[in-house]
C-alpha cells in the first residue's frame, strides 16, 4: 500500500500531476494507494472529494489493477461527517475501500476515546458504507497500542486480540499495524 501524503496548499492540479507520476512509476507493484493520511485533519470531506476524484482517475488511468483507499481517518464518530462530505460531493464512488486508524490506549474490549470498543470503532465505518450503497471494504491502514502506555506484553496481547476482533466485521479486508 502506498500512502500519498498531502501538504497544505497543494492545488488539485498539482496533486493530480504528482499522483500520475507515482501511479505510472509503481504500476503493477502495489495493491493500492491511500489518498492522504488522516485527511479529515486537513480539510472537510467536500474539499477532499476533489483530490479523491483526481487521484482515482489518475490511478485508474496508470495502474488500473490497484485499489484506491479513501484517506485513513481516526475511528471516531466525527469521521462520519468527513465521509458524508465526500458522498454529498458525489465522489463516494471514487474509492474501493475506506482507510481507518482505530488506535487504542486500552484493551480492545474497553471503550476508548468515547467511541466504544475496537469492533464498535470499525462498525462506524462499516455502517456508513452499508448505509451509502455498500460495496466498499474497510482497510485498517494504521492501528496499534503504545507499549509505553500498556507495556510490551499487553501491547502484544491487545494487538493480537484486535486483529482477531477486526475479522468479526465482514467489511474488514486488510489490517496493517503501525507501531
Amino acid at each position: 500500500l502506498i500512502l500519498l501524503g498531502y501538504k497544505d496548499g497543494v492545488s488539485v492540479d498539482d496533486w493530480g500531476t504528482f499522483v500520475e507520476s507515482v501511479a505510472s512509476r509503481y504500476s503493477g507493484k502495489t495493491i493500492g494507494y491511500e489518498i492522504f493520511n488522516e485527511g479529515d485533519n486537513s480539510m472537510g470531506g467536500s474539499s477532499y472529494a476533489s483530490y479523491l476524484e483526481r487521484s482515482y482517475n489518475e490511478i485508474k488511468d496508470h495502474d488500473s489493477g490497484a485499489k484506491v483507499v479513501c484517506s485513513g481517518v481516526t475511528a471516531r464518530t466525527e469521521a462520519v461527517s468527513f465521509w458524508q462530505g465526500i458522498y454529498d460531493a458525489g465522489q463516494w464512488g471514487k474509492c474501493e475501500a475506506v482507510g481507518l486508524h482505530p488506535y487504542r490506549n486500552n484493551a480492545p474490549e474497553v471503550v476508548d476515546f468515547n467511541i466504544g470498543d475496537f469492533v464498535t470503532s470499525i462498525n462506524i465505518a462499516a455502517n456508513f458504507i452499508n448505509g451509502h450503497g455498500g460495496g466498499k471494504k474497510v482497510w485498517i491502514t494504521e492501528f496499534g497500542v503504545r507499549s509505553t502506555t500498556v507495556g510490551d506484553t499487553n501491547q502484544a496481547n491487545y494487538i493480537a486480540r484486535s486483529y482477531i476482533m477486526s475479522r468479526s466485521v465482514a467489511e474488514t479486508e486488510k489490517v496493517i499495524i503501525y507501531r
